[in-house]
C-alpha cells in the first residue's frame, strides 16, 4: 500500500498515466491536489480495509439522537 500512496505523491504523471482507467471513471486525467490521498483510499479498498459509512442512513436505523 505505502508505494501505492508514494507512487502518487513522488510521481504524480506517472500515477495518472498507470492508473488511468479508475481515475478516468472519477474524471481524472492528471494529477490533483489530492491525489496520494485517493491512492490511499484505493490501496484500502483494494486490500478490502476500507468501510464506507452514510451517516444519514446510519441515523435512520437507530432512530432520532
Amino acid at each position: 500500500m505505502v508505494e501505492h500512496v508514494l507512487h502518487a505523491r513522488d510521481t504524480p504523471k506517472s500515477y495518472v498515466r498507470t492508473h488511468a482507467g479508475g481515475l478516468a471513471d472519477r474524471g481524472i486525467d492528471e494529477p490533483i491536489a489530492d491525489l496520494a490521498w485517493m491512492a490511499l483510499v484505493d490501496a484500502l479498498y483494494n486490500h478490502r480495509l476500507l468501510a464506507e459509512f452514510d451517516l444519514k442512513e446510519d441515523r435512520r436505523r437507530s432512530g432520532p439522537s
